[in-house]
Protein backbone atom coordinates (compact mmCIF):
# COMPACT_ATOMS: atom_id res chain seq x y z
CA UNK A 1 0.00 0.00 0.00
CA UNK A 2 1.26 3.45 -0.60
CA UNK A 3 3.30 5.08 1.79
CA UNK A 4 0.97 7.85 2.07
CA UNK A 5 -2.02 5.60 3.10
CA UNK A 6 0.21 3.93 5.80
CA UNK A 7 0.94 7.44 7.53
CA UNK A 8 -2.26 8.66 7.16
CA UNK A 9 -3.69 5.89 9.03
CA UNK A 10 -1.45 5.99 11.75
CA UNK A 11 -1.82 9.37 12.18
CA UNK A 12 -5.80 9.02 12.36
CA UNK A 13 -5.22 6.12 14.92
CA UNK A 14 -3.26 8.59 16.67
CA UNK A 15 -5.95 11.29 16.65
CA UNK A 16 -8.68 8.76 17.58
CA UNK A 17 -6.94 7.58 20.76
CA UNK A 18 -6.45 11.64 21.73
CA UNK A 19 -10.01 12.15 21.33
CA UNK A 20 -11.13 9.25 23.51
CA UNK A 21 -8.39 10.96 26.28
CA UNK A 22 -9.37 14.61 25.69
CA UNK A 23 -13.38 13.12 26.01
CA UNK A 24 -12.48 11.05 29.19
CA UNK A 25 -9.91 14.65 30.56
CA UNK A 26 -13.32 16.64 31.11
CA UNK A 27 -14.97 16.31 34.45
CA UNK A 28 -18.26 14.83 35.00
CA UNK A 29 -20.38 17.83 35.20
CA UNK A 30 -18.64 18.82 31.50
CA UNK A 31 -19.07 15.43 30.16
CA UNK A 32 -22.52 15.20 31.58
CA UNK A 33 -23.09 18.78 30.05
CA UNK A 34 -22.13 16.80 26.60
CA UNK A 35 -24.49 14.25 26.60
CA UNK A 36 -27.69 16.31 27.97
CA UNK A 37 -26.75 18.38 24.24
CA UNK A 38 -26.52 15.24 22.60
CA UNK A 39 -30.13 13.94 24.50
CA UNK A 40 -31.69 17.19 23.26
CA UNK A 41 -30.46 17.00 20.13
CA UNK A 42 -32.35 13.43 19.79
CA UNK A 43 -35.54 14.63 20.99
CA UNK A 44 -35.89 17.38 18.61
CA UNK A 45 -35.08 14.60 16.00
CA UNK A 46 -37.78 11.92 17.80
CA UNK A 47 -40.33 14.69 18.41
CA UNK A 48 -41.13 17.33 15.96
CA UNK A 49 -43.04 19.64 19.14
CA UNK A 50 -39.85 18.55 21.51
CA UNK A 51 -39.54 22.50 21.68
CA UNK A 52 -43.02 22.81 22.66
CA UNK A 53 -42.68 20.30 25.45
CA UNK A 54 -42.37 21.97 29.14
CA UNK A 55 -38.74 23.08 30.80
CA UNK A 56 -39.09 20.02 32.80
CA UNK A 57 -40.47 17.83 30.14
CA UNK A 58 -37.83 17.89 28.29
CA UNK A 59 -35.61 17.64 30.87
CA UNK A 60 -37.11 14.56 31.72
CA UNK A 61 -36.74 12.91 28.64
CA UNK A 62 -33.00 14.16 28.33
CA UNK A 63 -32.44 12.41 31.77
CA UNK A 64 -34.31 9.49 31.04
CA UNK A 65 -31.61 8.32 27.77
CA UNK A 66 -28.62 10.04 28.91
CA UNK A 67 -26.80 7.12 30.66
CA UNK A 68 -28.02 5.02 26.89
CA UNK A 69 -26.39 7.95 25.40
CA UNK A 70 -22.94 7.98 27.07
CA UNK A 71 -22.70 4.43 27.01
CA UNK A 72 -23.61 4.49 23.12
CA UNK A 73 -20.95 7.43 22.82
CA UNK A 74 -18.47 5.03 24.25
CA UNK A 75 -19.63 1.95 22.27
CA UNK A 76 -19.05 4.36 19.02
CA UNK A 77 -15.40 5.80 20.13
CA UNK A 78 -13.82 2.91 20.54
CA UNK A 79 -15.27 1.24 17.67
CA UNK A 80 -13.82 4.18 15.14
CA UNK A 81 -10.65 3.16 17.71
CA UNK A 82 -10.96 -0.83 16.89
CA UNK A 83 -11.42 0.15 12.63
CA UNK A 84 -8.69 2.16 12.39
CA UNK A 85 -6.30 0.28 14.27
CA UNK A 86 -7.66 -2.86 12.10
CA UNK A 87 -7.04 -0.15 9.11
CA UNK A 88 -3.47 1.10 9.91
CA UNK A 89 -2.62 -2.86 10.60
CA UNK A 90 -3.31 -4.33 7.50
CA UNK A 91 -1.51 -1.10 5.64
CA UNK A 92 1.42 -1.45 7.42
CA UNK A 93 1.00 -4.86 5.85
CA UNK A 94 -0.52 -7.07 8.38
CA UNK A 95 -2.31 -10.08 7.04
CA UNK A 96 -6.61 -9.00 8.44
CA UNK A 97 -6.80 -12.47 10.19
CA UNK A 98 -3.36 -11.26 12.06
CA UNK A 99 -4.29 -7.77 12.39
CA UNK A 100 -8.19 -8.78 13.65
CA UNK A 101 -6.59 -10.26 17.22
CA UNK A 102 -3.64 -7.67 17.38
CA UNK A 103 -6.06 -4.02 17.15
CA UNK A 104 -8.60 -5.59 19.28
CA UNK A 105 -6.10 -6.45 21.64
CA UNK A 106 -4.45 -2.74 21.43
CA UNK A 107 -8.00 -1.48 21.61
CA UNK A 108 -8.99 -3.31 24.59
CA UNK A 109 -5.55 -2.47 26.40
CA UNK A 110 -6.38 1.29 25.66
CA UNK A 111 -9.89 1.12 26.65
CA UNK A 112 -8.88 -0.08 30.35
CA UNK A 113 -5.85 2.51 30.27
CA UNK A 114 -8.80 4.79 29.39
CA UNK A 115 -10.66 3.95 32.59
CA UNK A 116 -7.93 3.80 34.99
CA UNK A 117 -7.20 7.63 33.63
CA UNK A 118 -10.70 8.44 34.87
CA UNK A 119 -9.54 7.68 38.29
CA UNK A 120 -7.67 11.32 37.86
CA UNK A 121 -10.47 13.03 36.57
CA UNK A 122 -12.65 15.07 38.56
CA UNK A 123 -16.34 13.32 39.32
CA UNK A 124 -15.24 10.44 37.20
CA UNK A 125 -14.37 6.86 37.87
CA UNK A 126 -13.10 3.86 36.21
CA UNK A 127 -15.84 0.74 35.61
CA UNK A 128 -14.94 -2.35 34.53
CA UNK A 129 -18.15 -2.41 32.56
CA UNK A 130 -17.23 0.32 30.75
CA UNK A 131 -13.94 -1.24 29.89
CA UNK A 132 -15.77 -4.43 28.70
CA UNK A 133 -18.07 -2.12 26.57
CA UNK A 134 -15.43 -0.55 25.16
CA UNK A 135 -13.87 -3.82 24.30
CA UNK A 136 -17.14 -4.60 22.78
CA UNK A 137 -16.68 -1.21 20.13
CA UNK A 138 -12.91 -2.56 19.46
CA UNK A 139 -14.59 -6.13 18.44
CA UNK A 140 -17.03 -4.36 16.70
CA UNK A 141 -14.94 -1.74 14.66
CA UNK A 142 -12.62 -4.34 13.61
CA UNK A 143 -14.71 -6.83 13.08
CA UNK A 144 -16.49 -4.76 10.28
CA UNK A 145 -13.29 -3.68 8.98
CA UNK A 146 -12.35 -7.54 9.20
CA UNK A 147 -15.45 -8.86 6.99
CA UNK A 148 -14.77 -6.05 4.39
CA UNK A 149 -11.16 -6.57 4.27
CA UNK A 150 -11.65 -10.43 3.63
CA UNK A 151 -14.34 -10.04 0.92
CA UNK A 152 -12.44 -7.59 -1.01
CA UNK A 153 -9.29 -9.94 -0.95
CA UNK A 154 -11.84 -12.52 -1.66
CA UNK A 155 -12.99 -10.71 -4.77
CA UNK A 156 -9.58 -9.99 -5.78
CA UNK A 157 -8.57 -13.51 -5.18
CA UNK A 158 -11.63 -15.07 -7.97
CA UNK A 159 -10.68 -11.95 -10.15
CA UNK A 160 -6.99 -13.19 -10.22
CA UNK A 161 -8.51 -16.97 -10.99
CA UNK A 162 -10.80 -15.49 -13.87
CA UNK A 163 -8.13 -13.72 -15.53
CA UNK A 164 -5.91 -16.61 -15.22
CA UNK A 165 -8.11 -19.50 -16.66
CA UNK A 166 -9.63 -16.80 -19.37
CA UNK A 167 -5.67 -16.29 -20.64
CA UNK A 168 -5.25 -19.96 -20.27
CA UNK A 169 -2.25 -20.02 -17.60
Amino acid sequence: MKKTVKWILTVMSILVMAFIFIMSAQSASKSSDESSGIGRIIGQIIFRDFKDWTSSEQIGFVAGINHSVRKLAHFIEFAVLGSVFHLTLSAWGMKPNVALPVSFGAGAFYAATDEFHQLFVEGRSAEFTDVLLDSAGVAFGCLVVWLILTAVLRRRAKKGEAAASASGT
